[in-house]
């Protein structure tokens, strides 16, 4: 009985988390408390702990996460370094309660995909529903960029909408179980209404990023021959999709001209700008401490002395980190640490082409495109994101 009530909290609880990354990441703190709570109430740490250890993901991520205790060492900035091992506590918590488990079969990783396919949807109505008010009460346009985005930056909740979108074509490509037709037209109406979205979101990486995992869905299904017409409607719908926003987007348009005059203008804050100048900038600090790096907690201090050296003033202002992870962790943990990155993204890149499993393989590609282009293992938004569901798949024996 009380193996099974804890369980039953256990998995509940991981739909909760799930359900709740894309509509608070303060509230999504308290479920992970009960998610790990009923984890070790249920006792199973004790009895599977020999099979994790054997595997090389659950060691790598591991290593990885007290690689930045160890930064710790040798950072000046203690409070820094503290707080930074405070966002970054999922990638340790995630790993045992997955790896450290028995408890999730098939059927309860799919709901636990679905649970968070819908609390993205619900996250998606509520910003639209607020926009819309704010207009009609108050004649604001909230429709667009971080006006609309209630709950995270623009870049993490297109990160959001691109893997529930790759999850919601898993279904139609890949599961083994048929949908019926009020679902399939559900499902074709969510993708279309998070086009329409994540063009509205405006963030110029969360746009190409989902043209991307559009067409990483759909192209393998094109050897199913009774597949290639929707998928070809797919990519039809992607093709456009991209052209659009390319073309009417002005933040693109922006960010070319900005792009091409960062040389000249290091006072610049426009997002592309600025960060060509601080990828110079974090590229010739790791030239100096690449053997190591600079420590955990002295990145962001090391960022901003060299930022005025350089009168960077729109860097300095916005207090900017890298916005590359595989750069921030050059940066900060030398070539120990992204050794062990690049590792956690090539070992499950590998897996799921050899298995055929895309939606791994999707999910792999939306996230190592989303380090290029923001440091999210500095934010709680990005390192649940990816600590959840990086454990999930590195735990899931099934094929597609």
């Amino acid at each position: 009985m009380y193996k099974n009530v804890t369980r039953n909290i256990l998995f509940y609880s991981s739909l909760l988390v799930a359900f709740l990354i894309p509509l608070s990441h303060k509230i999504t703190i308290y479920a992970i408390m009960l998610f790990v709570l009923s984890w070790l109430l249920s006792g199973q740490w004790l009895y599977t702990a020999e099979v994790a250890i054997k595997k090389p993901v659950f060691i790598i991520i591991v290593t990885f996460f007290f690689l930045h205790l160890v930064g710790l060492l040798y950072s000046s900035n203690m409070h820094a370094g503290w707080f930074d091992i405070e966002v970054k506590f999922s990638l340790i918590l995630f790993p045992l309660v997955f790896f450290l488990s028995d408890t999730f079969d098939i059927e309860k990783r799919k709901k636990q995909l679905l649970a968070f396919v819908i609390g993205t949807a619900l996250a998606m109505i509520i910003c639209v529903i607020s926009a819309l008010y704010m207009y009609l009460m108050f004649n604001e346009n909230n429709f667009s960029y971080m006006k609309l985005s209630l709950f995270h930056h623009p870049t993490y909740f297109a990160m959001y909408i691109s893997f529930s979108v790759a999850v919601i074509m898993y279904h139609f490509f890949y599961s083994e179980i048929a949908i019926n037709k009020l679902l399939k037209s559900l499902f074709i109406i969510l993708i279309i209404l998070f086009a329409v979205f994540i063009y509205m979101l405006s963030s110029k990486a969360g746009i190409i990023i989902f043209f991307i995992a559009l067409l990483a869905m759909s192209l393998p299904a094109l050897f199913k021959k009774n597949k290639r017409m929707l998928v070809f409607l797919i990519l039809l719908f992607a093709g456009f999709q991209i052209w659009f926003s390319l073309t009417q987007n002005s933040r693109f348009h922006v960010m070319v001209s900005s792009v091409q005059n960062a040389e000249k203008n290091v006072t610049t804050e426009e997002s592309s700008g600025v960060r060509v100048l601080v990828y110079e900038t974090a590229l010739d600090l790791i030239k100096s401490n690449y053997a190591i790096g600079v420590g955990t907690g002295d990145i962001k201090n090391e960022l901003m002395k060299e930022y005025k050296v350089r009168n960077m003033n729109g860097a300095i202002e916005k207090k900017l980190n890298v916005h590359n992870q595989f750069l921030e962790t050059l940066l900060g943990q030398g070539i120990a640490g992204i050794t062990l990155l690049l590792l956690l993204f090539l070992i499950p890149l590998i897996n799921s082409l050899h298995t055929k499993n895309w939606l791994l393989m999707t999910f792999v590609i939306i996230v190592a495109l989303n380090f290029i282009f923001e440091s999210m293992l500095n934010t709680q938004a990005g390192v649940v994101f990816f600590a959840f569901f990086y454990s999930y798949f590195a735990t899931s024996d099934f094929k597609h």
